[in-house]
């Protein structure tokens, strides 16, 4: 789903079953993460129905942690040197969060 001009996001590995799907959110230069991380949230629960979303995130790429806290995400796994950027290995971790009924 495109959010703006250089902001793309998507929910893959949906286990219909446990309704629960990986997200990814692709930020720009122009972007604004909260509201992407807003839109995301808004589209797996309320459309999709999932009761669980999470996806990789990078600390110290250029978007960080950013909108993920404010928005009901917890992190719940940290993987040491897990990726490789910008010509070396950086932090990887997992976020998480489950539905509301106010995204219903």
């Amino acid at each position: 789903m495109v959010l703006g001009p250089d902001t793309v996001a998507a929910v893959h590995d949906i286990d219909w079953a446990a309704r629960t799907g990986r997200i990814e959110i692709a930020l720009g230069p122009a972007s604004d993460p909260q509201q992407a991380v807003d839109e995301i949230v808004r589209y797996t629960f309320r459309d999709l129905n999932l009761t669980k979303i999470w996806g990789w995130v990078t600390p110290d790429g250029p978007h960080g942690y950013s909108g993920l806290a404010d928005n009901g995400f917890v992190c719940e796994a940290r993987v040491p040197h897990g990726h490789w950027m910008g010509g070396g290995f950086h932090d990887r971790e997992i976020w998480a969060r489950g539905g509301d009924h106010d995204e219903r």
